[in-house]
């Protein structure tokens, strides 16, 4: 089973809404259609390729839909591990995922995910320069198990602003003018797209399978971002009424 809900993150706020792929240009989406398009897997060095099982059906669209697949040992409340990486140094979907984001327009990333844990997991996303740090990682959803599930992550200036869920690899820092430096340096030279995962209870789990699918990047469209703007306007209202 597929859950088509979207998580969509803005300042902090999750929203659930409908702004999916049907509201977006997508600039690249990797379908892993025959093969495992030189992703690497789980593992500490994201120098030497891990390479990720294939599995040639069964992913969100069902039979005939590939897709990549990973083991993740994650112990109980430690650093989010990484489950699948899309990296420069692997040519990854071609380097499709590389290079000045700012000057492509991307404002969006999205991903298909899904996993066997015996609770839910918290899912990142990290991208990366091609030294691989510092690199800003943002936390998204705590995906329930054994359902495929679709996050959407909005990518802009002012989500590293203000978005606590953004979070930078080296000093942390709230001074505008170095966040904007720190974002401006690193979209304009993306090298790694990868996706982590957190356990964030007490319960140690010894191993969990990972399923990736569908990792796209685009460019929204004004109705997207139309949308996104009313739901922060209404969040901003509900906050206001709250206060």
């Amino acid at each position: 089973m597929r859950k088509v809900l979207s998580g969509i993150l803005f300042g902090g706020t999750l929203l659930i809404g409908s702004a999916t792929a049907s509201q977006a240009a997508s600039y690249f989406t990797e379908t892993f259609a025959t093969n495992d398009s030189n992703w690497g897997g789980a593992g500490t060095s994201s120098t030497t390729r891990a390479v990720p099982t294939y599995v040639s059906t069964g992913g969100p669209a069902g039979t005939g839909d590939g897709y990549i697949r990973n083991t993740v040992s994650l112990a109980a409340s430690t650093l989010a591990q990484t489950a699948f990486r899309g990296q420069d140094n692997f040519d990854s979907s071609a380097d499709a995922f590389v290079g000045n984001w700012q000057t492509a327009g991307i404002g969006l990333v999205s991903f298909d995910v899904r996993h066997d844990a015996p609770q839910a997991t918290t899912i990142w996303l990290r991208i990366a320069p091609l030294a691989n740090t510092p690199a800003w990682q943002i936390k998204t959803l705590d995906v329930a198990p054994n359902t495929w599930t679709t996050i959407t992550v909005p990518i802009s200036l002012s989500e590293a602003m203000s978005n606590p869920n953004w979070v930078y690899g080296g000093a942390p820092s709230s001074d505008p003018a170095v966040v904007t430096t720190r974002y401006n340096t690193l979209f304009n030279a993306v090298a790694n797209v990868q996706i982590l995962a957190d356990n964030e209870t007490p319960t140690v789990v010894a191993s969990a399978t990972f399923d990736l699918d569908n990792v796209a990047t685009a460019v929204p469209e004004p109705t997207s971002l139309a949308l996104f703007g009313a739901a922060a306007a209404i969040v901003v209202g509900r906050r206001r009424q709250n206060a």
